[in-house]
């Protein structure tokens, strides 16, 4: 099942900044449409090309969905339908001339890894007549958004969450291990792979028909970069409630990574707004640093969470907060996280039987003095301290009381990307 709340936080500036960039590029080798008289024939194409400049000389076969290309040929002025693949795409009649189309193949279109018996064409289309040439969508590279376990041990299945996972060839993961089980869902987004022996730690590389992809938004396997608390070797958790344990041989936990935090809570009744003995407070001192990182939505709090009851009812209260010198809380930003309730409001039993690796924005807490949503990590850059607390609000329709719950919690951390 998968867990995560990640979300892809493109900044209004970089599209913006990308698009002049494509356009300076149309502007290298368009002419203007008044100095050419438009010809009355069907169209021709003699080669597809890349949009940029430097790459002109190279005749392309195929190309990736969202592909921004150049057909070249003639009688082209007057097309009015392009199609790949017989599916119909957008053009701006303004970066068409009698020579030139340019045009970004639609995300949309169907390709290699989902429709195996696509035509692979380019089919143009005017009043005089059409024609077709061959050419192949690919799928773009893997894209690997998200890991179900960034902590699994060698031997464990994990799921891969992203995008298109088509025609892969080969898993590879840190220290050049490859995978030897894998499996690709027929949607293209995700993957089932057993991890390999011998694997280290950072992102995973993913070869497939469309390219090399694999890891992004900071999701790597068992990085330790901007870890919190382990409960290990960076155990400051303060005791509030619960107990940190061996995750070897417990008697609920599966094994992980040495010691993590265990608690239980019973009889939970509608309306509690703290669980004393699930509380789990880390002194944790200045979070890392992630300054240079404007979005808050590219910094990530992360953590492997286990749960059995199951889990139904109740909110876990994720907490980023600023203590004074006498360890008073002066505010706090929180996420309440509820894996038992679905986008469209209806109830689960979230029991998942293994740690499952959840993932925050920071864009996703909200200021307790305020509500406002947090925008930057420099508003955060000199809180100190974390935690983790249960509550069983009742303020969502479906909650009730909790007979049973029991968390299990490792490996916190903050996480940024930059894109």
């Amino acid at each position: 099942m998968k867990i995560t709340i990640m979300k892809n936080y493109m900044a209004d500036n970089r599209k913006k900044a990308w698009l002049l960039g494509i356009f300076a590029l149309f502007a290298t080798f368009l002419i203007p449409l008044g100095c050419e008289k438009e010809n009355t024939s069907a169209p021709v194409i003699s080669r597809v090309r890349y949009l940029d400049p430097d790459l002109a000389d190279e005749d392309l076969t195929g190309a990736g969905l969202g592909s921004w290309i150049v057909i070249q040929g003639a009688n082209l002025a007057s097309t009015q339908e392009i199609y790949f693949n017989e599916y119909s795409a957008y053009f701006n009649p303004a970066y068409v001339t009698e020579t030139d189309i340019v045009i970004q193949i639609p995300e949309e279109t169907p390709n290699i890894g989902t429709h195996p018996n696509a035509p692979n064409t380019i089919r143009l289309v005017n009043a005089y007549g059409e024609t077709s040439f061959s050419f192949i969508i690919f799928a773009p590279p893997v894209q690997v958004e998200y890991i179900s376990n960034e902590f699994a041990a060698d031997g464990e299945t994990i799921i891969l969450i992203g995008r298109y996972f088509y025609l892969v060839d080969s898993v590879i993961f840190p220290d050049e291990v490859p995978a030897t089980v894998f499996e690709t869902s027929s949607d293209g987004k995700s993957c089932s792979v057993v991890v390999p022996d011998g694997t280290g730690s950072g992102p995973i590389r993913v070869v497939s028909a469309g390219g090399i992809g694999g890891s992004m938004y900071g999701a790597n396997m068992r990085d330790t970069k901007g870890m919190i608390c382990d409960f290990d070797e960076l155990n400051t958790w303060e005791g509030w409630g619960g107990t940190v344990v061996s995750t070897s041989g417990h008697a609920v936990l599966p094994e992980l990574t040495g010691n993590a935090f265990f608690a239980e809570g019973t009889n939970i009744l509608t309306g509690t707004y703290w669980v004393q003995e699930m509380a789990m407070p880390i002194a944790s001192g200045v979070y890392p640093n992630y300054d240079t990182i404007p979005s808050a939505g590219n910094v990530f709090v992360k953590f492997e969470l286990f749960a059995k009851g199951p889990w139904n009812s109740g909110e876990y209260d994720v907490r980023l907060v600023e203590r004074d010198e006498a360890s008073e809380w002066v505010d706090y930003y929180s996420f309440y996280l509820k894996p038992w309730l679905l986008e469209d409001g209806s109830i689960v039993n979230y029991e998942p039987d293994t740690w499952i690796t959840i993932v925050i924005p920071l864009s996703e807490f909200t200021l307790n003095s305020t509500g406002e949503s947090l925008m930057s990590f420099n508003d955060i850059k000199n809180y100190n301290f974390f935690g983790c607390y249960f509550q069983n609000s009742g303020t969502i329709p479906g909650e009730q009381v909790i007979p049973l719950i029991q968390l299990g919690v490792d490996n916190i951390r903050m996480v940024g990307w930059k894109p």
